[in-house]
């Protein structure tokens, strides 16, 4: 079942911690740009949140996410560990004191336009990793040590 963009959008909010991070569920559909998309983040702070708590699918679906995000968050920290033994990156801009950090697990779904060719425009995405199920046009690209790699799909 498919709820109102009113009822959704009362699960988004600011991480208190991080004041650019924001978690829950987004519409930005009706945007006259042509980066049309919805979008859902999810951190285990939302475990704590009273935003619709009586509604039993909603509940549901952020139990869900919390098993997807605490076996992502396994890798993740495993990754950060190995990195930080390596000295490729400062464990602690990671992690916190108590062994979490605050990342996000983000489900997006862009919405083409007819008068787009491009469902996203360029763009730098902060994070760690990105994971893509579906990808139907080249564009994907990595930067390190100042080279940018095109990404390739693989079904």
């Amino acid at each position: 079942m498919s709820y109102p963009n009113k009822i959704k959008n009362k699960s988004y909010y600011t991480l208190a911690e991080v004041g650019r991070k924001r978690l829950g569920y987004k519409d930005k559909s009706h945007d006259p740009d042509f980066d049309s998309k919805c979008y859902f983040h999810y951190n285990v702070d939302m475990l704590d949140k009273p935003e619709l708590a009586d509604n039993i699918e909603y509940q549901n679906f952020i139990q869900n996410m919390d098993v997807i995000y605490s076996e992502l968050d396994r890798v993740i920290t495993r990754f950060i560990d190995e990195c930080a033994e390596k000295n490729i990156l400062t464990k602690s801009n990671f992690i916190r004191e108590d062994g979490s950090h605050n990342s996000l697990l983000r489900i997006l779904n862009y919405k083409p336009k007819k008068s787009c060719q491009t469902l996203a425009k360029a763009h730098t995405d902060r994070g760690m990793f990105t994971l893509t199920i579906y990808e139907t046009h080249r564009g994907l690209q990595f930067l390190s040590n100042g080279i940018w790699t095109d990404i390739n799909y693989i079904p």
